[in-house]
């Protein structure tokens, strides 16, 4: 015993190795979960848009409701309209994020009406140079026989 601690001190430092051990598996650890990059949920994004917009849709479905009812009201006492309202800062911009939101529905219904035009390229027409060097196009061979180069017996 003696002998393998003047030969080596930590001989009979366990805790001393174990805890070296651990902490170098514990720091590889680390490492690899920094490594990972963060996994975003596939669909969420998408579900929480769609909340808002249904949310949008309703608000504006609730304003209609109210101005309809206000109207009727207005009818009922001879013509007579309600004096302005407050308006706070959170509901105008309540307001202009519902304006954004339909401008970007008009736009979006606009495009769907008038899509963009597609290239007037034709598929079955290559780019071919003749036995004079000039280019034009050809259109390939319509018939199987013509383009194997065979005829059919009749």
């Amino acid at each position: 015993q003696k002998a393998a601690l003047t030969e080596d001190a930590s001989v009979f430092d366990y805790d001393g190795v174990y805890d070296s051990m651990t902490s170098a598996r514990d720091s590889a650890a680390a490492a690899q979960a920094s490594e990972r990059k963060e996994r975003k949920s596939k669909y969420t994004e998408n579900l929480l848009k769609q909340a808002q917009m249904r949310k949008l849709q309703s608000d504006r479905i609730y304003e209609r409701k109210l101005r309809r009812e206000a109207a009727e009201v207005a009818e009922m006492h001879g013509g007579v309209k309600d004096e302005d309202k407050f308006v706070g800062a959170a509901y105008r911009k309540q307001l202009e994020e519902r304006e954004a939101w339909e401008k970007a529905e008009r736009e979006e219904a606009e495009r769907e009406v008038n899509p963009k035009p597609k290239p007037k390229h034709n598929p079955k027409r290559a780019q071919r140079r003749d036995e004079d060097g000039n280019d034009g196009f050809l259109l390939e061979p319509i018939n199987q026989e013509h383009r194997h180069g065979r005829r059919r017996k009749k």
